[in-house]
């Protein structure tokens, strides 16, 4: 059973290495470069590592977030 409440949502941050989710938005103005790079609301992620920045695995692609950018990524997890 999929859950669609907002209280269920999460930023990235909040996420621990090995956690998938799916991203729900992503707010300011970097959705838009994100979105060249395969994150965009809808796809499922998985957090590879945390510090110093934080590592996001797609099934495309593995990227780097600066933790500013990574506050701004809204998740659900799965």
């Amino acid at each position: 059973m999929e859950r669609d409440s907002s209280t269920d949502v999460d930023p990235l941050t909040k996420l621990n290495p090995r956690e998938r989710a799916r991203i729900v938005r992503i707010e300011g103005h970097e959705a838009t470069e994100l979105a060249g790079y395969g994150l965009y609301a809808g796809i499922e992620i998985q957090v590879k590592q945390r510090f110093p920045s934080y590592i996001v695995q797609t099934d495309e692609a593995e990227l780097a977030l600066e933790p500013a950018v990574a506050r701004k990524i809204f998740v659900l997890r799965l």
